[in-house]
């Protein structure tokens, strides 16, 4: 069966914010924030630190800053001290959404799903933003809750009123796991017309459709396996093995 863990770059991830820079700690600001989309979060996380620092000794701190020193240790995994930033963000910026979402990433990550959820409905009371739905969404799924999920993500999606791979996916996943096998099928089809090519969850998302039609084509199914073998190798990645397990029994010689 397709794999039933959700994508979570969107609450892993948050986009961080770039500011103007007249101000000295402005421009080390924006040198760090540079490093950062450029993948080097080392480097980001020294010039953040410097520029809060200057910030700091001028009395005059600002909470962008600590909302995106926070993001660059959630990139590095250093969770605990992403936590310490986003809470001081929120201290000086009470109505920034973001900052509630980004440590509610924080926590789900750390298996502290009850003060996620807080987070996330703070998020959702400030702005109401299609993000911070799909967010919680996610966290419903991780804890089991796929109804609560699929509510969620479906208001994330009528918020959004465009096509989604992701959040089809997602909704996909929750109505399998529910045992509704047509919904499941309806929104898999609907992900991978959504995509721009078939990658690997693409080509997994249709070994699920055909496995679980009532007139099993083997052929094509042993086909689309075939197919995800080879993107698995070049990927040179476990992430499809347990499709690939599961039906390579089907696809033997009788």
């Amino acid at each position: 069966m397709v794999k039933l863990a959700l994508l979570s770059v969107i609450i892993c991830v948050n986009t961080l914010i770039s500011v103007g820079y007249s101000q000295s700690s402005d421009y080390i600001f924006q040198q760090g924030f540079e490093h950062y989309e450029s993948g080097n979060f080392i480097k980001a996380k020294s010039l953040y630190e410097k520029a809060i620092e200057i910030d700091r000794k001028n009395k005059t701190p600002d909470y962008l800053k600590y909302y995106n020193l926070a993001v660059v240790y959630k990139g590095l995994d250093e969770l605990e001290i992403s936590i310490g930033y986003y809470d001081t963000c929120i201290y000086l910026n009470p109505d920034m959404y973001q900052a509630y979402d980004g440590r509610a990433g924080s926590f789900m990550l750390l298996g502290l799903f009850d003060k996620a959820m807080i987070d996330f409905n703070n998020a959702i009371n400030i702005s109401n933003q299609s993000l911070s739905w799909y967010n919680r969404g996610l966290l419903h799924f991780w804890q089991g809750n796929y109804e609560n999920a699929i509510l969620d993500f479906e208001y994330s999606y009528n918020q959004q009123n465009k096509n989604s791979e992701t959040l089809f996916l997602s909704l996909a996943k929750c109505y399998a796991k529910t045992g509704n096998i047509e919904k499941a099928i309806f929104y898999y089809e609907k992900a991978i017309k959504t995509m721009e090519h078939e990658d690997g969850e693409a080509i997994e998302a249709l070994i699920w459709i055909e496995a679980n039609k009532s007139n099993l084509d083997k052929t094509k199914l042993c086909k689309l396996l075939n197919q995800l073998i080879e993107i698995n190798n070049r990927l040179n990645d476990y992430l499809f093995s347990e499709t690939i397990k599961e039906y390579s029994s089907i696809c033997q010689d009788d």
